[in-house]
């Protein structure tokens, strides 16, 4: 009914993921992202996503992006335990 529904999409890119379709479901985080820019929680996902599969062709932008929009939350912590790990 509403193709933009971000939760929807959000769950579509879980199921994807859970079923190997990974490059569907960076397209449907990436959807949810452009539809809601400022929820730390889908830039952690989908950089999650793309860092944790053979679609590994960008930088850490998502993890920053997350801990930068919500800089006091467990959320922001975690994903600054995930930059480091990608660091050499």
């Amino acid at each position: 009914m509403s193709p933009d529904f971000v939760n929807a999409l959000a769950g579509l890119a879980t199921t994807y993921m859970a079923t190997g379709r990974y490059e569907e479901a960076v397209q449907k985080l990436e959807r949810a992202v452009r539809k809601e820019p400022k929820l730390p929680q889908l830039h952690f996902e989908l950089e999650g996503l793309i860092t944790g599969s053979a679609i590994n062709a960008r930088p850490a932008y998502e993890f920053s992006r997350a801990a930068e929009l919500a800089p006091d939350s467990p959320l922001a912590e975690e994903a600054q335990r995930e930059l480091k790990k990608l660091q050499p």
